[in-house]
């Protein structure tokens, strides 16, 4: 009875609703697309073995919470695994288990198996994929708000005054239910705070309670009407045109601008001309921008260079001392454990891929066609999301457990008529792609997946989760004390959430 008052008491769900039915979710909606297991835990698994029953058993717990995923969708998915991972064909396993147990016990019932056709590809990794993208910086509006600002919990709550008038002031929840943030979040920095002040001024000129003091007639209910819609939407569209107003300072104060050409650099391998760059330019890019960083931000440069270049003992060591700080060295030190390579190295050389010629011919297009820098990386999942899309994804690196769907000589040739129909109808009667990544998702990702597909490059409905959602000052936090931590210590086995705020410098 309680959760039917709280259902009949939120005006803006009644307002929505037809009808209800009780199903078992096992996992929150971050957005409508985007799905959080609430397990920070979740990022010490990599401090633990396997074998130990505590791994094994929060694996079981995650591989349920997905599965229940899948099935509130009415997905039995086909399922790929990282190959290289320690844990993604165990979690693939009891997600397979739990799916084949749950449609056996349809098909004996009535109800019988009323899954959806085609079948949705899951795709399961773990963070150790991907160690880039969790520290990236990048120019969208949601990336750099969760980068710039602390608050409670994995989204966003701001308490704002405006700077424009006193009287305005909320608290905003960064969600769905926000259509200015769903219109501005994945669309860059500079194009939010253009639009904002140009959306302002013109719902100002058209607004009808304008009208209405000029002596215009309209009856009394519809001014009233006006007049509530005029204030509510002048408070969000005030309160996002401060926010980002601050997320600009803050990114031209940290320098932002010259760290992401930097990155950039280091990430595909080559300058904004497609010209390689060398190892020297990179250090000289570093040496030189690293006087004006934050430490924090120093960290993060210098985690997508020793990622991406292979380097002797003697030169590692170097590098991670110049952070001269003892928990931030202690962060890079922790590489291993995600990235057992980081200690191999034996001379100085570029260890991941460079951008491919036709990937800086596509950056070069979209370039062409924007009024605003951009970045030539596309992030890791993205890639993955793209070749699954279009059947190319490789079955060495991320195999199928059981069945796999039939593969043809056609398929490339079925994936550019997709392309080609770039309609809500094909996008929603092509295979899903459910991406997971055990260990974090980060906002970078989440703004990446959007872009490929406002762009056309995936055209079927992407879902993305994670076992936690993190903002760069979080993940650097754990990383930092992984090496103390595990699945029967850590933080989140005393408090229900995890530590918050920017990089806690003081604890060494």
């Amino acid at each position: 009875e309680e959760q039917i008052q709280m259902i009949l008491d939120c005006k803006a769900l009644m307002s929505r609703l037809k009808t209800s039915k009780e199903i078992n979710m096992q996992f929150y909606l971050f957005e409508d697309n985007i799905f959080t297991l609430n397990k920070p835990e979740a990022f010490y698994l990599f401090n633990s073995e396997l074998n130990d029953i505590r791994t094994t058993s929060l694996l079981e717990v995650i591989g349920y919470q997905l599965f229940t995923v899948c099935s509130i969708l009415l997905e039995k998915p086909y399922i790929q695994y990282q190959s290289d991972s320690k844990f993604a064909k165990t979690l693939a396993e009891f997600v397979k288990s739990n799916s084949d147990e749950f449609y056996e016990r349809l098909k004996e019932s009535e109800r019988g198996d009323k899954s959806r056709n085609p079948r949705a590809k899951l795709i399961i990794v773990d963070r150790s994929f991907d160690l880039i993208a969790p520290i990236q910086h990048d120019f969208s509006y949601q990336t750099l708000v969760y980068d710039t600002n602390e608050s409670e919990g994995e989204k966003k709550v701001l308490d704002v005054t405006s700077d424009v008038d006193e009287d305005i002031s909320m608290k905003v929840e960064l969600d769905e239910t926000d259509e200015i943030w769903m219109k501005f979040k994945a669309k860059h920095l500079a194009e939010t705070l253009t639009s904002l002040s140009s959306e302002i001024s013109n719902f100002v000129d058209n607004d009808k309670t304008e009208q209405i003091k000029n002596g215009e007639n309209f009856d009394m209910q519809e001014a009233l009407e006006a007049a509530t819609t005029y204030k509510e939407l002048v408070k969000k569209y005030l309160l996002h045109l401060q926010l980002s107003q601050e997320v600009m300072s803050n990114f031209t104060a940290c320098k932002w601008k010259d760290l992401i050409s930097i990155e950039q650099k280091i990430i595909t391998g080559v300058d904004e001309l497609g010209r390689e760059v060398t190892n020297i330019d990179i250090i000289r890019g570093i040496t030189k921008i690293s006087k004006d960083l934050t430490r924090e931000d120093h960290t993060r440069l210098l985690i997508q260079y020793l990622t991406c270049y292979e380097l002797s003992e003697k030169d590692r060591y170097n590098m991670i001392t110049s952070i001269q700080n003892d928990a931030f060295e202690a962060i890079l030190e922790n590489l291993p454990y995600f990235f057992p390579e980081f200690e191999e190295g034996k001379k100085l050389q570029r260890r991941a891929e460079k951008i491919s010629e036709s990937e800086f011919s596509t950056y070069k297009k979209k370039l062409d066609e924007s009024d605003y820098d951009i970045l030539r990386s596309t992030t890791k999942l993205s890639k993955i999301a793209i070749s699954s899309f279009n059947d190319e994804l490789s079955e060495v690196e991320f195999p199928f457990l059981g069945d796999a769907p039939a593969i043809t000589s056609n398929a490339k040739r079925r994936g550019r008529q997709r392309r080609d129909n770039n309609d809500i109808s094909n996008i929603l009667s092509n295979p899903r792609i459910i991406l997971f990544v055990l260990g974090g998702l980060s906002h970078h990702e989440i703004v990446s997946l959007q872009k490929i597909q406002e762009e056309g490059a995936v055209q079927c409905q992407i879902i993305a989760g994670s076992s936690y959602i993190n903002r760069p000052s979080e993940f650097l936090n754990m990383m930092k004390d992984i090496q103390k931590y595990n699945l029967k210590n850590n933080p989140f086995s005393r408090r229900e959430e995890p530590p918050r705020g920017r990089f806690e410098e003081s604890k060494q």
